[in-house]
């Protein structure tokens, strides 16, 4: 059984976002669904500080929000082909966005094996494909 304190807190921070997303004219339907997938990612995220995934809560709200539209068609294409005549609704999209894609941009951020990250590996080859030609 939920704790009462956990269980007003979460309602508060629920309503604290559902809110001012409402009155901005966003569907509260996709906020509860970013809500809902931010908290799945805070709970997986166990390896941060609690500061830091108090930040990276709010920005995985902030992506579900954002990109909940572009991932529901994302997924609407690709699940058309098995199922035929599929639409995947904006809250889905949201709460798929807000609970992986934190995670996902993490992950190129991220030394590989060999020392790099994905993002460095792709600039330092272009900057110094550019410096070759000036020397």
């Amino acid at each position: 059984m939920a704790e009462p304190t956990s269980a007003v807190v979460s309602g508060g921070l629920l309503l604290g976002v559902a809110v001012p997303g409402y009155l901005a004219g966003l569907d509260p339907s996709v906020i509860i669904a970013s809500f809902a997938g931010a908290a799945v990612f805070m709970a997986t995220a166990i390896d941060f500080p609690v500061w830091q995934r108090i930040i990276l809560f709010l920005v995985s709200i902030a992506l579900g929000v954002f990109g909940a539209d572009v991932a529901a068609k994302i997924l609407t294409v690709v699940l058309s082909v098995p199922l035929r005549d599929v639409t995947i609704p904006q809250s889905f999209g949201a709460a798929i966005t807000s609970a992986s894609a934190v995670r996902v941009l993490m992950s190129f951020s991220k030394p590989s094996r060999d020392g790099e990250s994905i993002w460095s590996r792709f600039w330092f080859k272009k900057r110094d494909s550019n410096n070759e030609g000036e020397e």
